[in-house]
């Protein structure tokens, strides 16, 4: 059997008349809930401990919540059981269907992060037989605990509280909302029991701010801009390939999860030697291509389940590392020159966050994940990793999202 996070996750062509349901109808099958072996819990006396279990608020089904409380009340409750932030970045949250709304009401908007369905490798499942529309999810899917494809933020423990508004304090619960409260600046000092108010406070440490953008890559074409931001042109002659660009095409990994076979570099360089005239490498052409090795085959289609639809992106450098000491990676394809890029304590893999500041407020959204060359192993914590939570090292960030 397989937790509530996993199963949520992964049940992604589940289509819910009630999208609600999304998290409801796995409370049975899932590992971790009190639900998922009905006869021993019939047979629980009300003085034993499993049966307080029954009474978490937060996976109790509940349909006069609405979908927004649903899937923050989800999360908090994956994080907790987790020790993890990465269903953050894990698309499997349905849209709001306008029909399951008070018709005199708002359209429930999510804070940015619940990642939607829609941000998944095939999209939401009405879309899902057109073909791929997204690049896989770095953070990907573990049906064991503790099996990750990455370690970004080096085994660190999250910090995360949820903003939660007393039940009488008669705010809007349907949607997050900008306060105007300063104290919301900071963390509250004793959280409430009330519905989310749309307000996730983590912490983490900021690596750098995105400089430079290339172009999308669309159905898996590589341009020739983002050839040369990896550092490679055809002047370079064909006997050698930068090893952060041939990494950053697979996202330093198999298909498997494990890391990239030595075998890649090889294929990478056979095929920069087929780019088209325009100095773009078309991996869709080269794979249809009957004459291309089944080697190259493969390797591009794992370039393809990682580069679709993203872009790759320099960091500014300078301002938060040395300078000239620029990063290099993938973004998504929503991500802005100026995004924040971030290592959240307890999430496996790097973040892009992006700051808003108006008179009465400060916060951020979360863009969504992203790779990282050289920083997707703790690597940024190799000179000193931090203890939770965390209040001793200046680089601790503490991020207001929306």
């Amino acid at each position: 059997m397989l937790n509530m996070e996993t199963l949520v996750s992964t049940l992604l062509a589940f289509e819910a008349t009630d999208p609600r349901d999304i998290v409801y109808a796995v409370l049975s099958i899932a590992n971790d809930t009190p639900y998922s072996d009905s006869d021993s819990a019939a047979q629980m006396s009300p003085s034993t401990t499993e049966l307080k279990s029954f009474a978490d608020h937060r996976i109790t089904p509940n349909y006069d919540k609405t979908l927004v409380q649903i899937c923050t009340d989800f999360i908090e409750y994956c994080v907790e059981k987790s020790d993890s932030l990465d269903i953050l970045v894990r698309h499997w949250a349905p849209a709001p269907k306008r029909q399951f709304l008070d018709p005199d009401s708002s359209p429930q908007i999510m804070p940015t992060w619940v990642s939607l369905i829609t941000g998944s490798a095939f999209g939401d499942p009405e879309a899902a037989l057109q073909g791929r529309s997204n690049g896989d999810s770095f953070v990907g899917i573990s049906t064991r605990q503790h099996q990750k494809n990455y370690n970004a933020c080096a085994s660190l423990r999250p910090w995360a509280l949820f903003d939660r508004r007393n039940d009488g304090d008669g705010s809007d619960s349907q949607s997050p909302r900008l306060t105007s409260n300063p104290a919301l600046l900071t963390p509250p000092t004793t959280p409430s029991s009330g519905p989310c108010s749309g307000v996730l406070f983590v912490k983490g440490i900021c690596l750098d701010v995105i400089g430079q953008l290339s172009p999308r890559a669309a159905q898996g074409m590589i341009l020739q801009e983002c050839l040369e931001m990896g550092g490679w042109t055809d002047e370079d002659g064909l006997e050698k390939v930068p090893d952060s660009l041939w990494r950053t095409f697979v996202a330093d990994r198999g298909p498997d999860g494990k890391s990239a076979p030595s075998w890649y570099r090889r294929a990478c360089l056979e095929c920069l030697t087929h780019i088209t005239q325009n100095g773009d490498l078309s991996t869709g052409a080269l794979i249809e291509n009957h004459n291309t090795p089944t080697t190259m085959v493969t390797f591009l289609k794992r370039v393809q389940r990682v580069v679709w639809n993203r872009k790759f992106f320099r960091s500014r450098g300078g301002e938060y590392q040395d300078e000239g000491d620029q990063l290099f990676g993938l973004a998504p394809t929503k991500s802005q020159v100026g995004d924040l890029i971030v290592i959240l304590y307890g999430c496996s893999v790097p973040v892009l966050l992006r700051e808003f500041k108006t008179k009465r407020d400060h916060y951020f959204e979360l863009v969504g994940e992203a790779y990282v060359h050289g920083m997707m192993d703790g690597e940024a914590f190799s000179r000193e990793k931090p203890e939770y939570p965390y209040d001793d090292l200046d680089a601790t960030r503490t991020f207001k999202i929306y």
